[in-house]
């Protein structure tokens, strides 16, 4: 485990129980979104709106996220060179 389990809550727990279900584990994505399960629906409502509205494939969202990460870690690591 990466993750720390958060405390338990309504969101945290149907969430670690849909992971269970599913996968037989929980991911720690799913231990992250914990911490703040108040939102986690909310985003993931956006999420899937964005995605269905949008003439994007899969794989472009996928190539769009992988490239937004990586300026947001190239970013992290100059801001720690130049300190």
């Amino acid at each position: 485990m990466l993750i720390e389990d958060s405390p338990p809550g309504e969101g945290r727990d149907t969430a670690y129980a849909a992971d269970r279900d599913s996968d037989g584990y929980v991911w720690n994505v799913t231990r992250l979104w914990g911490w703040r399960a108040d939102i986690y629906r909310d985003f993931a409502d956006l999420r899937t709106s964005l995605m269905g509205s949008s003439s994007l494939t899969d794989r472009d969202w996928a190539v769009m996220v992988t490239a937004m990460a990586s300026q947001l870690i190239w970013s992290e690591v100059c801001q720690v060179g130049t300190a």
